[in-house]
């Protein structure tokens, strides 16, 4: 039975300041904020890259990439060609849903014959219709592509005037739809799916080529996907499947059970029988690993593209320590053949990074690594053959964005130029602006630095069509600090400060969600800006325990029974600010924010020091622990209880009845703004009223905005930008002119 996220308004008395909204004891947003906002709301709207096209319809093919325009309500997929001198950006999606849907992810193919007819190119998007994030797979094609002009099909999406056609592939808005995977031969494709069970994630496969459907090219019904379960149904009608690699001979797949941020096991299937497949997965046990296995994290996991050495496999992993590092594996022998980045001495590694290699890339003869370096990307690359093989070499950048914070790279691999990069490059002055690069010449020129670590020099083009607009305001860079919390662990948090330090200004501290998330130089709230510039306030962004980032016991330092553990470190920074930062941050003008878990963590800091802070704006947030494990999706809450303990025990349950915001309503006395997707499926709206409610009743000033046909977070311009001048003008009425002094 399909869970419901409905909240029934009618005993609401709310304001619609547009189709969007539903204000609860909000007053409508004054036309001059939204006026202020704009320059800020302008500069937000950054470019993604999705991937290269198999297509070389314009020069040396085209990418996909993603854009909120100016005049959308939502995000829109662009296409432009690979090469940097052309400015050419062709929008390719026009469709319109009403909704704040989600593209969670548009992976381009080689082609489908699912419809009797061969069509090539294009790609498989995942994206949801309501913003409920149950996302289903669409087919996007181009007639030019087909071999056969297929007619019109029920149900397919009005793309006018845009040749790429969108069909449906899965038909069930109850159903989430995910991890999508293509073989490397592309003759499979794998993802994951409710549909055997609201709390049963499990993974499915499929051909895309040689399908054999029957379906006539003629045909204009809907198509549903065909495809087989590989993963067996639990005997507790829970698990969460997901498929991460093929081998290139198609005998193998690798698989994860994902049972939380710090407990992901890996296990081997053999598929080179579809007919008769394994009853289950094999799990797969990493040898010598150090760590406990109920606390290890196997991710990023790739089978060599190699067909000299098929089952090779490239592994990041925290099975020989705190941090994650990268490994290759002989699935054929079960033996680690080398540690790549592993920071233990005793292990050997090519080159130790004594932090998380965060993601990494297996390309048919090199591997390319990113790792966090305190908040920042490091990027390497190995070569597989030749010369350097095996050897560690990092990425230094110059041109165009040199300087920036984040690299994330999109490889062209599919046309046979691994070398050749679109880089997302993001900073604290850009919120997402594309880069060419080719690896390729700097790899020629291995260069070594002063410690004898070999280096290269890659130089990126920006794509003049894909930056983001500049800002017509001013920036100011970030810097780390870090201070020592309640039980003497280091904290560290990223600080904006509007004037240098040279004046003493009053303070956000802005709290990451996730909570397995980490706030960087990339990660700011939407009207960071106008809080520096307007408001001339300082941001403090802290990377509390349970942040990504500095090893796993970090981590998990705030698990279960040690929830309120973070909770006390925003205590002790509001501490360390008024004893250490008096010069240049007032302690009597704070106020706290964040977004879903760190919505609760505003919620929390409001019922524990509401004498400190003189005002909270809570978006998403957790209110009601076991209200939020019982009713949030099935299929996110074994991974949640993982987090934050499972309701289901009584002691358990009294703890976090105990500490949660609502429960402890009646202990704050500031001022609090709430914002919340009226469609929420991970937190249920009902969380957001009832703190709205509960501070309404003792008097306590509170508003609640409600995004319409919104789920977790908000992608609509609409209401991006009235919820963000709701959250200004709250911050003039009860911010700007407050002292808890």
């Amino acid at each position: 039975m399909a869970q419901s996220f409905a909240f029934d308004f009618s005993k609401l008395d709310y304001t619609t300041p547009n189709d969007k909204i539903k204000a609860v004891g909000a007053p409508d947003v004054p036309q001059r904020i939204l006026d202020g906002l704009k320059k800020y709301e302008d500069s937000s709207r950054g470019y993604g890259a999705h991937g290269f096209e198999y297509n070389s319809r314009v020069g040396k093919g085209t990418i996909l990439v993603d854009h909120r325009p100016e005049d959308a309500q939502v995000t829109q997929v662009y296409r432009m060609p690979v090469d940097p001198a052309s400015e050419e950006l062709e929008k390719v999606t026009h469709f319109d849903l009403g909704t704040g849907r989600v593209i969670s992810s548009i992976t381009p193919i080689k082609g489908d014959d699912w419809r009797g007819t061969l069509r090539s190119g294009g790609a498989i998007m995942g994206m949801d219709v309501d913003g409920k994030e149950f996302f289903q797979f669409w087919r996007m094609w181009e007639d030019s592509e087909s071999e056969t002009v297929i007619p019109h099909i029920d149900g397919e999406l009005d793309n006018k005037p845009s040749t790429i056609r969108i069909e449906r592939l899965t038909h069930d808005n109850s159903i989430k739809f995910s991890s999508l995977l293509l073989s490397q031969t592309e003759d499979y494709f794998l993802f994951s799916s409710t549909e055997d069970g609201p709390a049963e994630i499990h993974t499915y496969m499929t051909r895309l080529t040689d399908s054999k459907t029957g379906i006539s090219p003629s045909s204009t019904a809907a198509f549903s996907l065909p495809r087989t379960r590989i993963t067996a149904k639990a005997s507790s009608g829970r698990a969460h499947w997901a498929a991460s690699t093929v081998s290139l001979d198609n005998k193998y797949v690798l698989l994860t059970d994902i049972k939380g941020a710090s407990y992901r096991p890996l296990y081997v299937l053999d598929i080179s029988d579809p007919a008769t497949l394994p009853a289950q997965p094999e799990r797969l046990l990493l040898p010598g690993a150090t760590e406990r296995e109920e606390e290890t994290n196997n991710s990023w996991i790739s089978f060599s593209r190699d067909a000299a050495t098929p089952h090779l496999v490239y592994i990041i992993t925290d099975a020989y320590g705190d941090f994650r590092s990268s490994l290759i594996l002989d699935l054929d022998s079960r033996t680690v053949l080398r540690h790549i980045t592993a920071s233990e001495p005793s292990l050997n590694a090519i080159r130790a990074i004594p932090w998380d290699v965060k993601g990494h890339v297996v390309l048919e003869d090199m591997l390319y690594m990113v790792a966090n370096i305190d908040g920042w990307d490091a990027h390497y690359v190995m070569p597989l053959s030749g010369a350097r093989k095996h050897e560690v070499i990092e990425i230094k950048f110059d041109g165009d964005g040199a300087d920036s914070a984040s690299f994330s790279p999109t490889f062209n691999r599919k046309n046979g130029r691994p070398y050749e990069i679109c880089y997302r490059l993001a900073s604290y002055r850009s919120s997402g602006a594309l880069a060419y690069a080719d690896l390729g010449p700097a790899l020629e020129r291995v260069q070594t630095d002063n410690e004898g670590k070999s280096f290269i020099v890659v130089t990126l083009k920006s794509y003049k069509q894909a930056q983001p607009i500049a800002p017509a305001f001013k920036t100011v860079a970030p810097k780390v600090i870090k201070f020592k919390s309640f039980d003497g662990l280091e904290v560290p948090f990223v600080y904006y400060h509007p004037c240098e330090g040279k004046k003493r200004v009053p303070v956000n501290i802005e709290i990451h969600g996730g909570p397995t998330v980490q706030a960087t130089s990339l990660r700011k709230s939407r009207i960071h800006g106008y809080l520096i510039n307007e408001l001339e306030c300082a941001v403090l962004y802290p990377n509390v325990r349970g942040s990504i980032g500095y090893g796993k016991k970090y981590m998990m330092a705030d698990d279960v029974y040690l929830r309120e553990d973070s909770v006390k470190d925003i205590g002790a920074l509001i501490d360390y600010i008024g004893e250490h930062m008096k010069d240049e941050l007032d302690a009597s003008k704070i106020f706290v924010s964040g977004g879903s878990y760190g919505g609760y963590m505003t919620f929390a800091c409001l019922t524990h020091y509401s004498n400190k802070l003189a005002c909270g704006l809570a978006t998403c947030g957790i209110a009601d622990w076991v209200a939020f494990l019982s009713t949030t999706a099935a299929h996110r809450q074994d991974n949640r209880r993982r987090e934050y303990g499972d309701e289901t025990d009584p002691d358990v349950r009294a703890f976090l009845q105990r500490i949660s915001p609502a429960s402890n309503a009646d202990k704050i006395t500031s001022p609090l703004s709430i914002s919340h997707g009226e469609n929420d499926s991970r937190v249920p709206f009902e969380q957001a009223y009832f703190m709205y409610d509960s501070c309404v009743k003792r008097g306590v000033h509170a508003e609640l905005i409600a995004g319409v046909n919104e789920g977790h977070g908000f992608k609509q311009k609409s209401v991006l930008e009235y919820v963000s001048g709701s959250k200004i003008l709250f911050l003039e009425r009860f911010f700007a002119k407050a002292s808890t002094a």
